[in-house]
């Protein structure tokens, strides 16, 4: 009996009374902060002691591919500031026979999104077949041409501007270079799931 008052008192404690005075949130361009605290369950009357965070956070990231990190920081006992982490674009996905944009992307670490805000300028990497689904991680032929693009933006190489890697051939890349050129590239196993 005693413990349960004390747990009364406690829960009673980390109730949201102001939502914009006890929550903080830290988003990015895609994802917005209201998001971020409707997936977390948190609005004013919610009890912070009884949100497993730790679930919820790994939950929004498998939902809401576009985010690579969420840190959350309880301040006990009715306070907490979310900060996120966007993935940041640097290829984006396309159909080999279609010339206008689906909106997938890829970054650095291979994972499929959806952004179409400033990635017209990103290089493309061409499927042949509609595999790649926001959420997924890359791999065989698209993670190798993943990997070229991500070469070819070092200063040693940024001159050869690749502009878009087709990897519907079977033997090799089809690079499209900045000057409209083709080059033809492979590599000792580029086609293997996670070749490097």
């Amino acid at each position: 009996v005693c413990f349960e008052k004390l747990r009364g008192i406690w829960l009673e404690q980390c109730i949201v009374r102001d939502l914009d005075e006890q929550v903080s949130v830290t988003s990015g361009k895609m994802v917005k902060g209201d998001v971020i605290t409707g997936e977390f369950g948190l609005t004013n009357g919610a009890n912070l002691a009884l949100i497993d965070f730790k679930r919820k956070r790994e939950e929004i990231l498998r939902k809401i591919p576009n985010l690579r990190s969420i840190s959350v920081s309880r301040q006990l006992p009715d306070r907490v500031t979310i900060t996120t982490e966007e993935r940041t674009p640097i290829a984006r996905l396309n159909l080999r026979e279609r010339k206008s944009t689906t909106g997938k992307v890829v970054d650095s670490e291979g994972v499929v999104f959806i952004c179409q805000r400033g990635t017209q300028m990103l290089p493309v990497i061409r499927e042949s077949k509609p595999g790649s689904a926001p959420g997924s991680t890359l791999s065989g032929r698209a993670l190798a041409a993943l990997k070229l693009i991500e070469v070819c933006r070092e200063a040693e190489y940024i001159e050869l501007a690749v502009q878009e890697v087709d990897i519907s051939r079977r033997d090799y890349l089809l690079a499209t270079l900045g000057n409209y050129s083709r080059a033809k590239i492979a590599w000792e196993g580029f086609d293997q799931e996670g070749a490097g």
